[in-house]
């Protein structure tokens, strides 16, 4: 969730599916991509973070691998998991969105998207009964509300360490990727989750992460707490973080629509279900 003008209220969040191991190279790319600092978190927060952001790295490395062939943007906009969330002319900029969080091959944009994750304590401003996590879209130099200039945080709420949509972990075995598509055909979005899922929908609200996918610039208004400014970052159209609210953004016809890569969980639900349909062997996965 991103935080809108009145201060810290966060959104519930929906989880993630899990890939192949990843190799030395994925885990170097992922320490340079992972947060500047973990604060307020305890070794084992810490542990389980580190973890989900490495699902995160390897749910979207399935569909950056399609998006550059030599190159090439080939990504077929017609597989159902892509046609889902995006229209055909959007593929540059997703591509450009993944590339920004995976590229391991340019050493100088290592710290492109830039972060810290902060582990909230209970009764936490911002997280509410069921509320995963929350993130500051500001851009680092922006000062106003109570906020000094600085890298901005991913806060993750006491739920992210409890609920089973976020602690649950993609499979690496054979026999582990087995059972979690074990009944797969009457299997819905929600039961494939994990907290890579949550992270990816969270940085993606970064100022950081917009401006190193070339996102366009958008102003959100002045309200009680900031004034005014302009960001880079993914929203959530009408306040909402759910996959199907990110489908009717692709084929509804709403006057207020956003770009559908501009939207945090097109971006998120996308990556879950072009994994699990990858690695599953579906079709389709229903809401």
């Amino acid at each position: 969730m991103k935080i809108p003008q009145s201060l810290s209220v966060a959104l519930s969040l929906v989880a993630v599916a899990r890939a192949a191991p990843a190799g030395a190279k994925d885990y170097e790319s992922l320490q340079r991509r992972g947060p500047r600092e973990y604060l307020d978190c305890s070794p084992e927060q810490q542990a389980a973070l580190q973890a989900a952001l490495g699902d995160m790295f390897r749910i979207t490395d399935k569909p950056l691998q399609e998006f550059f062939v030599d190159g090439v943007n080939n990504f077929d906009p017609n597989k159902l998991a892509y046609a889902h969330y995006f229209r055909n002319e959007d593929r540059d900029m997703v591509a450009a969105a993944f590339r920004a969080l995976h590229d391991a091959s340019n050493p100088a944009m290592s710290l492109a998207v830039s972060y810290n994750i902060q582990c909230a304590g209970e009764g936490a401003a911002g997280c509410a009964s069921g509320d995963l996590a929350f993130t500051q879209p500001f851009p680092e130099d922006f000062v106003g509300g109570g906020e000094i200039a600085g890298v901005r945080k991913v806060i993750v709420c006491p739920g992210f360490f409890t609920e089973s949509r976020t602690t649950r972990r993609l499979p690496e075995t054979q026999e582990e990727i087995d059972a979690y598509c074990q009944f797969k055909e009457s299997k819905k979005f929600n039961e494939f989750e994990t907290g890579a899922h949550t992270l990816l929908h969270e940085i993606s609200h970064l100022d950081s992460f917009g401006r190193a996918a070339g996102y366009p610039a958008r102003n959100q208004e002045a309200g009680l707490h900031f004034p005014s400014y302009d960001y880079q970052g993914t929203d959530d159209w009408h306040q909402i973080s759910t996959p199907g609210n990110a489908r009717t953004l692709k084929s509804g016809n709403a006057g207020d629509k956003i770009e559908t890569f501009e939207n945090a969980e097109s971006l998120a639900a996308f990556s879950l279900e072009y994994w699990v349909a990858t690695v599953c062997g579906l079709e389709d996965v229903p809401l």
